[in-house]
């Protein structure tokens, strides 16, 4: 079954010399760097943030830290430090609300405009080029035509809606690599070393069979990451296979199974107490 949309035409609502789809790192770098050499850039963000999977999806640590130290690297950085939000793991940690405000403010002295809660919808296409972006927002279906677009979606959303051939996965059946829901803990002891990454999971097995948990978190070598604030840690555990990330259906499913893993992960870190601390959830 089929049903014809209401409206087959949208409103051109912005033009802009640079349109910037996904407002994770590369897309924020994209967007901010275009702005800070002159072009018009708006950015269409699905979440409330920029940072992608720096805030939204809680990752860290900052990896570049080690071998970028310069550009727009630097003065993420620079801020952070300057708000006690760097540190924890390998000294290069940060944390994620910090994060989202040192970003907010980057982007608004380049001149970006953001356009949060807003999905990138489909590319415009016009004699074999890319020269806006239909979009999704709460106000209703609109376009932006640009000079420029670029696709920072993560998924290749839009390169893949404007024709550009694409592989999913592995030959034959397609499988990805398992999907992670990190999640943020209190609680962890301030002796718990820093860069020891592994020690808390060994405590868990010890008191834990761990072929029943490997049925229910398929995963072998977690990593807690301690962040710059005492007491608080990453945990990056769980392993959700077997589920497209670009099928609404599965990914639902994801998001279901990587919440009941994260449930049972906390009651196991019970068992690390005497190690790790009373720790509890504070954010997934």
């Amino acid at each position: 079954m089929k049903i014809a949309r209401r409206a087959p035409e949208v409103p051109v609502t912005h033009e802009c010399d640079v349109l910037v789809a996904g407002g994770g790192p590369s897309g924020f770098a994209a967007a901010v760097t275009a702005a800070r050499n002159g072009a018009k850039v708006i950015i269409l963000e699905r979440g409330a943030s920029f940072g992608g999977m720096w805030t939204l999806g809680l990752v860290s640590p900052y990896f570049d830290a080690w071998n970028k130290q310069y550009g727009l690297n630097k003065d993420i950085m620079d801020i952070l430090k300057g708000r006690n939000a760097w540190g924890g793991l390998w000294d290069i940690a940060f944390d994620n609300n910090q994060m989202v405000m040192a970003l907010d403010e980057i982007a608004m002295e380049a001149g970006v405009t953001p356009l949060f809660l807003t999905y990138a919808e489909e590319a415009i296409v016009e004699n074999g080029k890319v020269k806006g972006i239909i979009y999704a927002g709460k106000g209703g279906s609109g376009a932006i035509l640009a000079n420029v677009v670029i696709d920072c979606t993560g998924d290749g959303d839009i390169a893949a809606s404007a024709g550009a051939k694409f592989e999913f996965g592995r030959p034959g059946d397609a499988l990805t690599q398992p999907m992670t829901m990190m999640f943020k803990i209190g609680g962890v002891k301030d002796d718990y070393p820093r860069d020891d990454i592994i020690g808390w999971y060994r405590e868990i097995t010890k008191h834990n069979d761990e072929k029943a948990m490997l049925e229910k978190i398929p995963y072998d070598f977690p990593a807690i990451i301690k962040l710059p604030r005492s007491g608080e840690a990453l945990i990056q555990w769980t392993h959700v296979k077997r589920h497209s990330g670009i099928d609404t259906n599965e990914l639902s499913n994801a998001v279901v199974e990587g919440r009941k893993q994260v449930r049972y992960a906390l009651e196991l870190l019970k068992s690390a107490k005497d190690v790790l601390g009373d720790v509890y959830l504070l954010e997934l």
